[in-house]
């Protein structure tokens, strides 16, 4: 055995050692190369070949510099550190620094650093993510409950088969006030209608606060975008022979429609105050015409459009009108909800076109020939003298003749086709129909027209 031992100890190779930094480093050859060799961190084997044994050692001695120099090995850590966490995004370290650096150019501005501006962008978009199709769809659906038909059709107009057609599937979150003026811009029509489809978006914008949807204590992108300026609208309005003419088409087709046109002749009455579409709200109805010492048509709170409870003096024609025409008092003065299609029969039996709110606009203008006030033709239209100052016919406004004429057109004028109407539409009528309605409580003297 110790024969044995003494023959490998004979013949074992002699390795050259050299010390460096309390480092062993140990130099092999094979063939034309030299090794140097030791063990590195946690025992690990660190190999270094080159041509020649100093360039070997050299190298060696460079790699124990690196791992005994504490600032070079912490580089080097937070290198691969930054590399591990830059790695799943698929962004190197010269992307990322040069990242930084331009937003740290573009904030100094302000004040503010990279997390101000995360911060910010979290907040902004930190809720229920939803697609404009969905924000829509749930928007009419709370609108169906709460007001007419008339405003649900608009939005579905406007909103459904408009904007939903070119943002349909984009997040809520990710529309710009630039798309939207953009988008405002390039609608056809007037600056009537865009400024239309811009009340139509604010109300959307707003709902989506509302719902969580956008963040609430910050501006919606709607918010910067100038509601777009209308041109003075086009007023046409009726004669008043085109009036007697849509009197006559009422009476010879029977039309129940005849005692609304009438009223919206010549008080000026809103449609939606005559025809409500709204469930929270009720119409105008035969208990609110009075037709005592002081004729009146009271516009309760529950159905004025502005939620403002008024008197409308009624004119001596029309409370002749009136009287003949009158139902029973919880009936509602027009009892459908096709008024619109009602008036175009009218119409189109009287051989004329229809005029978009003609009537009131009508009234407007002749009334205010007639009083000489706008403030006054206003009280009883419900609207303020600067609104109306928009509405009616300026070039008519001393047209005296024309408003005595359009105010004179009582049922006498109209002869048997007046009897023959009241008999075919209240056939049959109470024993004890009231000719009169009693004012209510808090009632004060009303000037009549």
């Amino acid at each position: 055995m110790s024969a044995r031992l003494h023959s490998r100890q004979r013949y074992r190779r002699t390795v050259p050692v050299y010390e460096f930094k309390g480092y062993k480093i140990r130099v092999y050859r094979a063939k034309d190369r030299f090794s140097a060799q030791f063990r590195g961190i946690k025992k690990r084997r660190e190999r270094f070949e080159r041509d020649t044994e100093v360039d070997a050692v050299e190298a060696a001695k460079d790699r124990i510099r690196e791992l005994t120099d504490s600032e070079l090995q912490q580089l080097q850590l937070e290198e691969k550190v930054a590399s591990d966490l830059l790695k799943p995004h698929g962004i190197s370290m010269i992307e990322a620094a040069r990242l930084v650096v331009t937003a740290f150019t573009h904030l100094a501005p302000f004040g503010k650093g990279i997390m101000d501006a995360v911060n910010y962008y979290r907040e902004r978009h930190q809720c229920r993510p939803i697609t404009v199709t969905e924000l829509v769809n749930e928007l009419l659906a709370v609108k169906e409950n709460e007001t007419g038909d008339k405003n649900v059709k608009d939005l579905k107009s406007k909103l459904r088969y408009r904007f939903c057609k070119k943002f349909g599937d984009r997040l809520m979150t990710t529309l710009t006030a630039n798309e939207l003026t953009v988008y405002l811009r390039a609608l056809a029509g007037s600056m009537r209608n865009r400024r239309n489809h811009h009340a139509a978006l604010v109300t959307l914008f707003k709902f989506a606060k509302e719902s969580e949807r956008l963040p609430k204590d910050f501006p919606t992108e709607m918010d910067g975008i100038k509601k777009p300026k209308a041109e003075d609208p086009e007023i046409s309005i009726f004669s008043p022979d085109e009036l007697m003419a849509l009197i006559r088409a009422g009476l010879a087709i029977k039309s129940r429609a005849l005692a609304a046109l009438l009223i919206q002749a010549f008080t000026g009455v809103r449609s939606e105050e005559l025809c409500q579409t709204d469930p929270k709200k009720d119409r105008a109805r035969w208990k609110d015409v009075l037709l005592d010492d002081y004729p009146e048509i009271h516009i309760r709170k529950s159905v004025s459009k502005l939620k403002k409870e008024r008197f409308v003096p009624i004119p001596r024609a029309l409370a002749s009108w009136l009287r003949l025409l009158k139902l029973e008092d919880e009936d509602p003065i027009f009892s459908t909800n096709e008024f619109d299609e009602q008036y175009k029969k009218i119409v189109k039996k009287a051989g004329l076109s229809w005029k978009k709110n003609g009537l009131r606009k009508s009234f407007s203008t002749y009334h205010a020939a007639l009083s000489g006030s706008l403030k006054i033709t206003a009280k009883g239209a419900g609207n303020s003298a600067a609104m109306l100052d928009r509405y009616y016919n300026k070039a008519t406004r001393r047209a005296l003749k024309l408003a005595k004429v359009w105010f004179a057109l009582g049922p006498d004028k109209f002869g048997e086709a007046v009897r023959n109407y009241v008999t075919a539409t209240r056939p049959k009528r109470a024993k004890n129909h009231p000719a009169s309605s009693k004012r209510p409580s808090d009632d004060k003297p009303r000037t009549v027209t």
